[in-house]
């Protein structure tokens, strides 16, 4: 859009005048940096944003969109691609590698257990079927009597 890039270049240039904006007229511009972000997995635009120049996880991240309509959605599309926007970042953090690394060997194992519960459960009619009792196969099985009913039925 050709709006975007007027406040792209005018943020970009002058960055002051984002924060004069928005009433924050205490802070160093020359520790922030403008940006355009495009999140490119799901093909959103932020009409920008200005980072912590070093990133300081202390100091806000503001994020722009400058809309020149009517929007009735304004609100949810921003926070949507702030979210987005946050993934992506937390992701690269050491904290989002490891929690990654943990929710991937979590579902492995909660697979492993599905797994393992889908083998007994095929096990049942062939056990009862030799003559064991519902009690003996969930004895031997390590189930509940009920999930050996529930087969049966």
């Amino acid at each position: 859009m050709k709006t975007d890039q007027i406040f792209y270049s005018i943020f970009k240039e002058f960055p002051q005048i984002f924060f004069e904006l928005i009433g924050e007229t205490n802070i160093d511009i020359t520790a922030y940096e403008f940006n355009g972000s495009e999140l490119k997995e799901t093909a959103l635009r932020l009409d920008g944003i200005m980072l912590r120049v070093p990133k300081d996880p202390k100091q806000p991240i503001y994020f722009i969109e400058v809309p020149f309509q009517k929007k009735e959605r304004i609100y949810s599309n921003l926070f949507a691609k702030v979210f987005l926007y946050l993934e992506r970042d937390f992701k690269q953090t050491r904290l989002g590698r490891e929690l990654w690394a943990e929710g991937r060997e979590e579902g492995l194992l909660q697979g492993e257990e599905i797994g393992r519960l889908k083998a007994k459960l095929e096990t049942v009619p062939v056990m009862l079927e030799r003559g064991f009792t519902v009690e003996e196969v969930a004895d031997i099985l390590n189930l509940e009597v009920e999930q050996v009913r529930e087969i049966t039925q």
